[in-house]
């Protein structure tokens, strides 16, 4: 008897299996026309507002019944880059438009949704609500990566300043897709986000933190950020210390450079490098004896970076180099030579020009 029920079972499984595949198959190709017509439409309709844009600044009248005539999921993808790429009236007019044409419909309802992906639909449509304090921290504070990720995506220059700190508090994520987005989202929001981050930089303990954290601050590069630059500029993190003297070069600040020029010595090569990089972006010619010393630096780096930098400052920097042309260390030498074949080759082609 036995026998007979594994034959019976093996023979079902048998003529079943092929119908499984095939059911398998057909879903799939299914799941892909939708996706390719999904992806079609959601062109189309980012080009048909871009052209009702171009013709007519003011056309809110058009681009409502644009919003409305099409699939909502459309329309949700469509809006979502474009929220934050535009900005000023263009800005307002798309989010004017898509609240008549009631895309914002249930969004409070959908960011308390216990599926996820509803909660991810209503981060998508963010840019609709950038002023509501509790619905953009309940996005970004989502229990769901993939819904923060997408709430910190949609961040824009109009967001609202309460969405600062859960964007800080994202930087220290395991997850390094939300470390990325919180990073981009605060660059983007730039001085709105200069005094929490000055404070987060003062006050964590974590390197790696600080290092992120003055990640944003190199691309927002305030002049504010010099005290807490130089207040940590010998932090134990050799990390840390290169971020530092990347971001001094960043604000440019001239009562920064001794700062700088400290970095010059120190015991890990890459501080060196970026400490050099950044007295060349200051311009800073006083600095052009302690950059000809690194030309004779052990790490081919910084021989290379200083070169680099020397160029950068004008007449006092050429004079050094020549000077270095005869240097006995003869990896000085050869560093200070190529630095001037390039500097001639760069003067020969702008004569061109």
């Amino acid at each position: 008897m036995i026998d007979t029920i594994v034959t019976e079972t093996i023979a079902a499984l048998l003529i079943s299996v092929p119908f499984m595949v095939v059911a398998v198959l057909v879903n799939g190709h299914r799941r892909d026309v939708r996706s390719a017509r999904h992806r079609a439409a959601v062109v189309e309709l980012r080009e048909q507002l871009g052209a009702l844009l171009a013709e007519d600044p003011k056309g809110e009248h058009a681009f409502i019944g644009l919003l409305s005539k099409v699939d909502r999921s459309v329309a949700e993808h469509v809006l979502h880059p474009l929220m934050i790429e535009l900005s000023g009236r263009a800005e307002e007019l798309l989010r004017t438009a898509a609240v008549h044409a009631n895309l914002a419909d249930g969004l409070e309802r959908r960011t308390r949704s216990l599926r996820w992906r509803q909660r991810r639909r209503a981060a998508f449509l963010l840019g609709l609500r950038p002023d509501d304090d509790g619905l953009v921290t309940r996005l970004l504070r989502d229990r769901k990566p993939v819904v923060a990720h997408v709430a910190a995506d949609s961040i824009g220059q109009a967001t609202t300043v309460a969405a600062v700190v859960p964007l800080i508090e994202m930087l220290s994520s395991n997850e390094p897709h939300l470390r990325f987005a919180a990073q981009h989202a605060l660059i983007r929001m730039r001085d709105r986000a200069t005094e929490p981050l000055i404070k987060h930089i003062e006050t964590t303990l974590k390197p790696n933190d600080t290092v992120w954290a003055l990640g944003v601050a190199v691309h927002i590069a305030s002049p504010d950020f010099a005290d807490v630059a130089v207040a940590i500029a010998s932090h134990p993190s050799p990390k840390v210390r290169s971020v530092v003297a990347r971001l001094l070069g960043a604000i440019g600040a001239t009562d920064t450079t001794e700062v700088l020029v400290g970095l010059l010595l120190d015991n890990v090569a890459e501080v060196r490098v970026e400490a050099i990089e950044a007295l060349g972006r200051t311009g800073w010619s006083a600095a052009a004896p302690q950059l000809g010393r690194s030309l004779s630096d052990q790490s081919f780096a910084v021989r290379q970076a200083a070169a680099r930098a020397l160029t950068r400052l004008g007449a006092v920097g050429e004079l050094v180099l020549r000077h270095h042309t005869r240097d006995e260390d003869r990896f000085a030498a050869e560093a200070a030579n190529s630095a001037l074949i390039s500097l001639t080759s760069h003067r020969e082609v702008a004569a061109l020009a």
